[in-house]
């Protein structure tokens, strides 16, 4: 059987980002704002990292699927940018599968 990631956004505070200009090179700068989340890989103890909060406002606490344009084909396989990263509260996630497999089945039968 193949292995469903899934995200959980956990109740825990926003990381704040900051912007400020560079004592190096005198270059501004802008680090987003983060929320803390666990990769759930079907293992015994899920991966926690940092997602960026989205211009909409954070993610409220819960499980999500990834979404967006993170993941693309290239020629060596699949890049995943996590700048693009999104994710869909699960709930969500299924509402829009079941849309999508409606609209592959009624392709398909005609």
């Amino acid at each position: 059987m193949s292995k469903i990631i899934f995200i959980e956004v956990a109740a825990k505070p926003v990381i704040p980002g900051k912007a400020g200009v560079s004592s190096k090179n005198g270059q501004p700068y802008s680090i987003p704002a983060k929320q803390v989340c666990y990769c759930h890989q079907g293992e015994d103890y899920p991966t926690k990292f940092e997602v960026p909060v989205p211009d909409s406002g954070p993610y409220r606490p819960g499980r999500y699927l990834i979404a967006g344009e993170a993941f693309a084909p290239t020629e060596r396989g699949i890049r995943f940018d996590d700048r693009a990263l999104l994710l869909v509260h699960i709930t969500d996630a299924i509402k829009q599968l079941e849309t999508m497999v409606k609209a592959a089945n009624a392709g398909s039968a005609s």
